[in-house]
């Protein structure tokens, strides 16, 4: 990882997906999965996805500008920010679906406790 002023490692989520990756891009299947988890994802979870694009960008990009959305990205009906997967390098894809398949995970467990606490 480059060290410069941008450096996040304070943020420890980044640094382990990071590590957790390779400059290869997501097989055929993890790009399904990949589309159909977003669509499930909770704000949380799309506030946390975007920290890790912009991460991305300053810490692996020339371009270090905080002014324009990285990788094309474009604001759509309702301020929602959209990404075209196709558009991300191959290691951020990798980051988000890690993060994304982790996250999803968290938010059943939040409702299966949820649910379990109801019962009580």
């Amino acid at each position: 990882m480059k060290i410069n002023k941008y450096n996040m490692s304070n943020l420890p989520l980044y640094e382990i997906l990071f590590k957790e990756t390779t400059n290869e891009d997501l097989t055929t299947k993890e790009k399904d999965e990949f589309m159909k988890i977003i669509k499930n994802i909770d704000q949380k979870g799309f506030e946390i996805s975007y920290a890790l694009i912009r991460i991305f960008q300053l810490e692996n990009s020339e371009d270090k500008s905080t002014f324009k959305i990285p990788y094309g990205g474009k604001f759509v009906k309702d301020d929602d920010l959209n990404f075209n997967l196709n558009d991300l390098p191959l290691q951020l894809k990798q980051i988000l679906y890690k993060f994304l398949v982790l996250h999803i995970k968290t938010m059943k467990e939040e409702i299966s406790s949820d649910d379990d606490d109801e019962d009580a």
